[in-house]
């Protein structure tokens, strides 16, 4: 008997869709949420550190979130990133994010612009092929 093909959601398309429409309706439209960095203006950038496999349907995706506001005060970040925290923490929808810890953060970081770090953990359920 051979093991179901299970795969994975692309957690990072996920949690990107999931902050950029989350952060618009709860006090930030129009910031830039993406997977890669373009350094220009208030930005989410969201990346995956890889993550173990915790069952047949499940996995643990780590998840890092760095938030810029070059322009804006200490503050600014600050609000943006605790803003973008609380959201993380009530993601879990059950399809496909079954959990959310946060891990760090928001921790500053060293930048020539404010700049807040945050890990979480997410756990996802994956569908059969």
């Amino acid at each position: 008997m051979t093991a179901p093909l299970v795969e994975y959601p692309n957690v990072v398309l996920t949690v990107t869709t999931y902050l950029r429409e989350a952060l618009a309706a709860h006090g930030y439209p129009g910031i830039r949420v993406a997977d890669t960095y373009k350094g220009s203006g208030v930005e989410v950038w969201v990346q995956r550190d890889g993550g173990p496999q915790l069952d047949a349907v499940r996995e643990q995706a780590r998840i890092r979130i760095n938030v810029f506001a070059p322009g804006t005060s200490s503050q600014a970040v600050d609000d943006l990133a605790r803003r973008v925290s609380t959201l993380m923490r009530v993601a879990a929808d059950g399809d496909p994010i079954l959990r959310v810890e946060q891990t760090t953060g928001p921790t500053s970081i060293v930048d020539t612009m404010p700049r807040r770090l945050l890990n979480f953990e997410v756990d996802v359920r994956g569908q059969g092929i």
